[in-house]
């Protein structure tokens, strides 16, 4: 597990600290892969409005942490999840010379 602000740790902590002090299910998660969010090349996974579980661990061989989510359409003109829509994620790919 990454213990960093930015890593796995991060979010566990967060996720934990919200807990008992909310009842949203509505997170928006950003996925950096490939590089740092200032660095080159990288692809960006954002998910403006996704569903988090409840992180569980697992102690069989190894000790895991499973965080599970699902992206959900969003309709932005009523602000409001849907089922119509088809906005569940934006993938951009970002390289040397381009403009993220």
């Amino acid at each position: 597990m990454n213990t960093g602000t930015q890593g796995t740790g991060g979010l566990l902590a967060d996720l934990l600290g919200k807990i008992e002090t909310s009842v949203s299910t509505n997170f928006t998660l950003n996925f950096h892969m490939g590089n740092a969010t200032t660095a080159y090349p990288r692809v960006d996974f954002l998910v403006p409005h996704a569903n988090i579980s409840i992180p569980t661990t697992n102690v069989e061989d190894i000790i895991t942490t499973e965080i599970s989510f699902t992206a959900k359409p969003w309709d932005t003109s009523n602000d409001v999840a849907s089922f119509e829509d088809t906005n569940e994620l934006t993938i951009r790919y970002a390289f040397s010379g381009q403009n993220p």
